[in-house]
Formats: C-alpha cells, sequence, structure tokens
C-alpha cells in the first residue's frame, strides 16, 4: 500500500490538495494525526456521521445459548482490515468453545441484508488495525452490538470522551485477538451495559445532524 500512495501522483495530488485549500477536516483519529504536523492550522477533526433513527437499537441481554458474533467480509479489503486474522482467531474460538459461541459471517452482501444480519448478532469483529471505530463497527454499535476491533485511548480523547469507552480495543496479534473473544465468552453479564453504552457512544459522538452542523460551522470559520 505504500508503494500505491507514496512517491507517485497521488502523493503529489494529496499534497497539492492540502496545500491550495482553506481547511481540512478528518473524520478519523488516524487521519488526522497524519495532517496535523504539517496543517494544523486549517484542520479539523469531525467524527464520522451515522443516523440513528434508522438503526433499531436491541439491548443485547445475558445469554445461556451462544454468543453470536458477526463478521463481514469485503473481499478486496480482508487484509486492509485485518478481517482475515479475525475470522481465522473466530474460527479457532468457535471449535474450542462450540457450545457458547455461534459465527456470522457474511461475504460482499447488499447493504440492507448485511445490516439485518449484523443486527441479529450480539458482537461485530471490525477493524483491526485502526485507532479508530469505522462505518461497518458505528452500525453495529448503533443497534447494540458489541465492537471488537479499532478504539484505542487517543481516539476517546480527541472526543474528549473520558467516561463511556465501550469499544473492545484489540491489538494485531492473534493472541490479544483470542483473548479479547474469550474475555467477551467469560464475561457474558457483561454484554448488556456494553451494549447500552455502545449505542449511547454513538448517539452522543456520531449524531448525523450534529455532524452536519460541524461541517457547516467549520465551512463558515473558513
Amino acid at each position: 500500500y505504500k508503494c500505491e500512495w507514496l512517491g507517485n501522483q497521488f502523493q503529489d495530488a494529496n499534497i497539492e490538495i492540502a496545500e491550495t485549500c482553506n481547511g481540512i477536516i478528518s473524520c478519523l483519529y488516524e487521519y488526522y494525526k497524519a495532517y496535523e504536523p504539517y496543517y494544523k492550522d486549517k484542520l479539523a477533526y469531525i467524527p464520522l456521521p451515522i443516523n440513528t433513527d434508522l438503526l433499531s437499537y436491541k439491548q443485547k441481554e445475558i445469554k445461556e445459548d451462544k454468543i453470536k458474533f458477526f463478521i463481514g467480509i469485503q473481499k478486496l479489503k480482508s487484509k486492509l482490515k485485518g478481517t482475515d486474522l479475525f475470522l481465522e482467531e473466530i474460527m479457532k474460538t468457535q471449535a474450542a468453545y462450540p457450545k457458547e459461541l455461534l459465527v456470522n459471517k457474511v461475504t460482499s452482501l447488499p447493504c440492507k441484508q448485511y445490516v439485518k444480519i449484523m443486527s441479529e448478532s450480539d458482537v461485530i469483529l471490525d477493524q483491526l488495525y485502526s485507532y479508530t471505530p469505522g462505518m461497518n463497527g458505528l452500525i453495529g454499535m448503533a443497534q447494540g452490538l458489541v465492537l471488537v476491533g479499532g478504539g484505542e485511548p487517543e481516539m476517546y480523547e480527541l472526543l474528549n470522551e473520558n467516561n463511556n469507552r465501550p469499544i473492545i480495543s484489540v491489538f494485531s496479534s492473534k493472541e490479544d485477538i483470542s483473548n479479547k473473544i474469550e474475555m467477551l465468552i467469560e464475561n457474558k453479564k457483561s454484554i448488556p451495559e456494553i451494549s447500552s453504552n455502545s449505542r449511547r457512544f454513538v448517539e452522543q459522538h456520531h449524531n448525523y445532524i450534529q455532524v452536519a452542523q460541524q461541517y457547516v460551522d467549520f465551512w463558515n470559520s473558513k
């Protein structure tokens, strides 16, 4: 990926746009940190927008039966998002805990069908290498799923969120993925509270009306 984007016309175009624009909006912590050393005076962080009115919330309950783990596979982005490692470890864990765990695995489905199957799960695995949840993870959280994926302290700090930190953050290692999945299986009682906190987190920081207003305010400031 570095070869595709560095030292060529893509890098040149990116720099030209950054140099000549009036303002830069970053929607992820990673993007913010990439631009910050060079363009801090014209940079703003505005979170991704989620329309929670279109996503029904159902608090996940403590289950006597299997916990349903959801993993969505985009064939062209599997390695980029770390889905390949997530899938490998969740299947190993399912073999070790056959009575405790069920895997809902989907590949390249239409959006509506994808979101429906996601909503019927309890936990979503997404964005292994990220410090920040992406749209996939946020849609899951809005529906009450527990997110295992990108959610580092630096991201929360950028949001000024010190209390509600519901994402089960993982390091990019097979061992840590396995440990975090097993932790959820062995601590089922924590799932309802994390589920509730996940929805609240999206409502507070990613409300689409609030985000749109931040865009307008930033535009007017320039």
